[in-house]
C-alpha cells in the first residue's frame, strides 16, 4: 500500500527480501536504530528516547525530570528472539564473526556490522575496485550497532563512520570503545579492568 501511494508502483515480493536484510526502502537514523537494538536486546521493549535526562536550574535545582516512557512492544517469540541473539553475540565472539579481530575481551557484546553505498555502483563494479582504492568520498559507511552485556542489556550504541568502508574496521572499534567505557563507569565491579583480569585468572584456573 505504501508504495503504491509512494511510486504508484506495485510491489513485488523480491522486494521483501531486500526490504529484510535493510535494503531497498528501507532508511533509518542512528538513534532509530539505536533503539531497535536496544529493542532487540531487552526482549521486544520499545522505549522513547530522550537526548536530555534533566533540567537543572543556575543553584542545582532540578526543574524537570525525564522518565522513562514505554513506546510498545515489537511480538517476537521467545524462539526468535534466541535465535536473533545468538547470531548477533556471535558476529563479535566467534572466530568466524566479522567483529572477532576487533572484539574487546572481557566485555561481552551482541551487534553487527555493515556498509552503505553512498553512491550507485553497478555489480560488476564493485566486483573489480576494493572500496579503499575508490576516491574517499563514494566510498561506503561502515555500520556498526550493538548491545551490551548480552545476558542483561544496560546499554545500546550505533555507529556510522563515513566513508571507511567496513562496519568492522571503521565503526566497530568505535562503538566498542563507547560499550567500554559505559559499563566500567557504570558496573566497574565486573568491568574495569582489574575485575576483567581477575575473572580470566579465575576461568584460567578452571581449565
Amino acid at each position: 500500500a505504501w508504495k503504491k501511494q509512494r511510486y504508484g508502483q506495485e510491489w513485488s515480493p523480491g522486494e521483501t527480501l531486500s526490504c529484510a536484510i535493510g535494503q531497498s526502502y528501507v532508511l533509518t537514523t542512528q538513534l532509530q536504530l539505536a533503539n531497535a537494538y536496544a529493542a532487540i536486546g531487552t526482549g521486544g521493549f520499545l522505549w522513547k528516547p530522550h537526548l536530555v535526562k534533566y533540567i537543572e536550574s543556575a543553584d542545582g535545582r532540578i526543574l524537570k525530570e525525564f522518565q522513562p516512557v514505554m513506546l510498545g512492544k515489537v511480538n517476537l517469540s521467545k524462539k526468535t528472539l534466541d535465535i536473533v541473539h545468538k547470531g548477533l553475540f556471535n558476529v563479535v565472539n566467534d572466530p568466524r564473526g566479522t567483529t572477532y579481530s576487533v572484539r574487546i575481551p572481557g566485555i561481552d557484546v551482541a551487534g553487527k556490522t555493515w556498509s552503505t553505498q553512498v553512491i550507485g555502483l553497478s555489480a560488476a563494479k564493485l566486483r573489480s575496485t576494493k572500496c579503499e582504492n575508490m576516491p574517499f568520498n563514494v566510498r561506503d559507511n561502515g555500520l556498526f550497532a550493538a548491545f551490551a552485556p548480552p545476558d542483561d542489556p544496560q546499554i545500546a550504541v550505533a555507529v556510522i563512520t563515513e566513508h571507511s568502508c567496513h562496519g568492522a574496521t571503521g565503526a566497530a572499534p568505535v562503538a566498542l570503545a563507547v560499550i567500554k567505557t559505559y559499563l566500567q563507569k557504570y558496573m566497574p565491579e565486573k568491568y574495569s579492568d582489574e575485575a576483567i583480569k581477575a575473572r580470566k585468572a579465575a576461568e584460567k584456573g578452571k581449565k
